[in-house]
């Protein structure tokens, strides 16, 4: 957050036409009431600080995670953590509400202890494993916060002798790549990023062109990509 608001501060040197604005962890309303107050047009994507004044582009990240949840629970998983994300990440916390509230709706138990936070990095889920099935009980389907959590969970169960796929189902987020051609191809949410990257550009043009207009939200849908790491049903 440091480096972005050094970068805003510099913003009426820079000559800009338009901007597209991905906040950083921590970013809070003033920090955007400071852009528009340069008279710059801009937009935010990916991550938003609430609906209204400002225009965004970026995932539904409410549909996605009902989609992820829902699989699992068509797949007979009730025993679902989810893990990785920073606490301070609008992202992490659609998320982690989403999932929350899916699980309160099919009324599946939430175990505190098996909702994990962290830098949505590999370490992140190959260490949460090694937490999660410290003791049991523990977890038949895990959630990551990203495709690259999911891989560190992934190397995590392999460690402990388990199969993601056999054992313990997995699901990533976001629709990267690699996903597809992991060791064990990840079941993940893809969220459009070619659709984003259009609409945002679309978005930009507009703004600068009609300046006025009224704000607006876009979040094309998510779709659920279904692969090998959440391909079997638990055992009884």
């Amino acid at each position: 957050k440091k480096r972005q608001d050094h970068l805003l501060e510099s913003l009426d040197h820079l000559n800009l036409s338009g901007l597209v604005i991905i906040p950083a962890s921590g970013t809070d309303e003033e920090s955007l009431k400071k852009i528009k107050a340069t008279g710059i047009p801009f937009i935010m994507g990916i991550r938003h600080l609430g609906f209204g004044e400002f225009d965004y582009v970026g995932p539904n990240y409410f549909s996605g995670m009902q989609q992820a949840v829902r699989h699992l629970i068509d797949l007979d998983y009730k025993a679902i953590a989810f893990v990785g994300g920073e606490q301070n990440n609008t992202a992490y916390i659609e998320r982690l509400s989403s999932f929350t509230s899916f699980m309160n709706l099919e009324s599946i138990p939430i175990v505190p202890e098996w909702i994990l936070s962290g830098a949505p990095v590999f370490d992140t889920g190959r260490d949460s494993v090694t937490q999660l099935f410290a003791e049991e009980p523990h977890p038949t389907a895990i959630i990551a916060y990203n495709d690259i959590v999911a891989c560190g969970v992934i190397r995590g169960l392999r460690d402990l002798g388990l199969v993601a796929g056999k054992d313990v189902a997995v699901i990533g987020f976001d629709g990267i790549r690699q996903a597809a051609i992991h060791s064990i191809p990840i079941t993940t949410v893809s969220t459009p990023p070619e659709r984003i990257g259009f609409e945002l550009g679309q978005l930009i043009i507009k703004r600068i062109k009609e300046p006025g207009c009224m704000p607006v939200n876009i979040m094309p849908p998510p779709k659920l990509l279904v692969r090998q790491s959440c391909g079997s049903k638990p055992k009884d």
